[in-house]
């Protein structure tokens, strides 16, 4: 079975950008490229089409030949899939062919099918903001859709969990770390 693949949405395209600037963060943008390098970071056509920030939409058009996965005919029929027995799930306040969440947990699916031959316990991971629904919702997010596919989904934290990745804090210029000094270190 293939490694753990992500499958992003914009919420956390937009989370990383904010919370996680590259020029603070060099080490997990390179961590990123490598699985992007690898097809383990993956944002469906349909996501970055909802991308309005300029610095992710040049992030992304930098590796959109390795990052972008078209929706093709597995994703299609996992979509068909997912329509039919999560009905819930569709947001009829979208314009028919605009809701990008719908592709997204398609293309999970489809990842999960093509490593596992079923949509559960394959390699895809959903990274979303998006919290199951709520009290009298009626409406089915994305975490409902993965729960009900038995689908792995997580945040933004999950992923830099999974990666092993811890952040030291050192000033510019200085690569020792300051044991929580701040200004001037002897």
């Amino acid at each position: 079975m293939p490694a753990r693949v992500y499958f992003v949405d914009v919420n956390i395209l937009g989370e990383l950008f904010k919370y996680y600037p590259q020029r603070l963060f060099p080490d997990l943008y390179a961590h990123i490229d490598g699985l992007i390098d690898n097809g383990c970071f993956r944002v469906p056509d349909e996501t970055y089409r909802e991308v309005m920030a300029d610095a992710v939409r040049e992030w992304l058009d930098e590796r959109k030949s390795s990052v972008v996965w078209e929706t093709e005919e597995p994703q299609l029929d996992c979509l068909r899939i997912l329509v039919a027995q999560l009905p819930a799930f569709v947001d009829h306040s979208k314009p028919s062919g605009r809701d990008a969440d719908h592709p997204f947990v398609a293309h999970a699916m489809a990842c999960n099918f093509d490593a596992a031959g079923g949509y559960a316990s394959g390699p895809a991971t959903v990274l979303t903001n998006e919290r199951l629904r709520r009290g009298r919702e009626t409406r089915l997010r994305i975490p409902d859709a993965c729960d009900y596919f038995d689908i792995r989904c997580g945040h933004f934290l999950d992923l830099i969990e999974d990666l092993g990745l811890e952040f030291g804090l050192r000033s510019r210029g200085d690569q020792s770390r300051h044991n929580g000094v701040v200004g001037d270190a002897p």
